[in-house]
């Protein structure tokens, strides 16, 4: 939309607002970016100021109907809004699409199934480092079951999580597979598929560009491999301090 307004997104380093970052550069739109360091796990207080969540993503822009500017917060919801605001919803399949009900599952997939799970393993993970509890093998189970379910897909399409096309699904599901993992320590050896995606992805331009503006400072190719990154320094400290050898994490 040629008549869009400004747009300002916020972006806070080692978080899933790398997602917002990636989804301008896809669409070749115009917007001003603003990063955050952590302090120094939480975001600062002049981002946290912005919204009533205090965390990122958050963008700045204003109502193109009334002219009121206002914040966003909620990943989803704002890769909802720039793509139809801003992309003329080039990123979304439309309901006459037949991979409609893919696109709109996937998409919904990242927030409500794929990250909690692998959050869950993480805190679960630093009560019992063993992993002999009952409830923590449960949830790991159930982490390998949502990964195995987008293995399966990916299997199936070869290319995208709603088939041939690169979509808003794939913006929203690639943090939880690469830098995220600087928070939750899995390992996809096991998960061929979706290594594959993480390369092909890694491979579009509008990704490296994202990349090397939302997080000059981290070598993110090692996020594409099995094994993943580095858990994020801060964090790896604050467990330390609460007596919780993160080496077995």
């Amino acid at each position: 939309m040629s008549q869009s307004p400004p747009l300002t997104v916020h972006h806070l380093h080692i978080s899933q607002s790398e997602r917002i970052v990636f989804l301008c550069e896809e669409l070749s739109i115009p917007y001003e970016l603003k990063t955050y360091t952590r302090a120094p796990i939480f975001s600062p207080s002049d981002l946290a100021a912005l919204t009533p969540q205090k965390s990122a993503p958050v963008i700045t822009t204003k109502n193109p109907v009334t002219g009121v500017e206002f914040n966003m917060s909620e990943s989803g919801a704002i890769a909802e809004y720039i793509n139809t605001i801003y992309g003329d919803g080039k990123l979304a399949l439309k309901p006459d699409h037949e991979n409609y009900a893919d696109y709109l599952f996937w998409f919904h997939y990242s927030n409500a199934s794929l990250g909690p799970s692998l959050s869950r393993v993480m805190l679960t993970t630093m009560l019992d480092p063993a992993g002999t509890n009952p409830m923590g093998q449960a949830i790991a189970a159930g982490a390998h079951k949502h990964l195995s379910a987008a293995n399966a897909q990916l299997e199936k399409t070869g290319a995208y999580l709603a088939g041939k096309d690169f979509t808003l699904a794939d913006v929203m599901t690639m943090w939880n597979l690469t830098t995220g993992r600087q928070w939750n320590q899995v390992d996809f050896s096991g998960y061929p598929a979706i290594l594959a995606y993480l390369e092909r992805v890694s491979k579009r331009e509008a990704y490296q560009r994202a990349m090397e503006k939302a997080e000059p400072g981290i070598d993110w190719k090692v996020a594409l491999t099995g094994k993943g990154p580095e858990m994020f320094g801060p964090y790896r400290e604050m467990l330390s301090k609460m007596g919780v050898d993160s080496s077995k994490l």
